[in-house]
């Protein structure tokens, strides 16, 4: 309400539409993460010790049905062009080799993506980046 105050055309509703979006994507990450990382271990096991090509390994980590908050998201990453989500896979698992034990390699997964998905702003950063967003794009007068 602080921020919304300074600007005079931003109404009340749309600052509680902004920090519903906020909860809605910290609550998204929270709930992802919880599982992402078994997941991509999954696909690492495949893809590093059976030589599995990522889409393999995605085929079959999906049919495992093993991960239930995950489901929606491995549908959709076959179901559409998932070469974004190999990317990030390489990313998160680069330098994880097959020598590398399981339990470690899970590990070094899970500090990755929590790295990767890390929210260190609060609301008030949050909702200043996407008001200065806003003002570049010509939306809002400059402050």
């Amino acid at each position: 309400m602080k921020i919304a105050t300074s600007f005079t055309d931003i109404s009340v509703g749309l600052v509680c539409l902004a920090f519903m979006e906020y909860a809605s994507s910290i609550c998204h990450d929270f709930y992802t993460l919880k599982e992402l990382d078994g997941v991509y271990f999954e696909i690492w096991k495949r893809v590093t010790k059976q030589q599995r090509s990522f889409e393999d390994a995605l085929k079959e980590v999906y049919k495992l049905n093993k991960f239930p908050l995950c489901q929606g998201l491995l549908a959709y990453w076959l179901h559409y062009d998932c070469s974004h989500w190999e990317t990030q896979f390489r990313s998160c698992t680069a330098g994880i080799y097959g020598r590398v034990p399981e339990d470690k390699a899970v590990e070094l997964i899970a500090t990755t993506l929590k790295k990767m998905y890390k929210k260190t702003k609060g609301y008030e950063q949050y909702a200043r980046k996407k008001l200065k967003i806003a003002e570049l794009l010509g939306w809002l007068e400059q402050r």
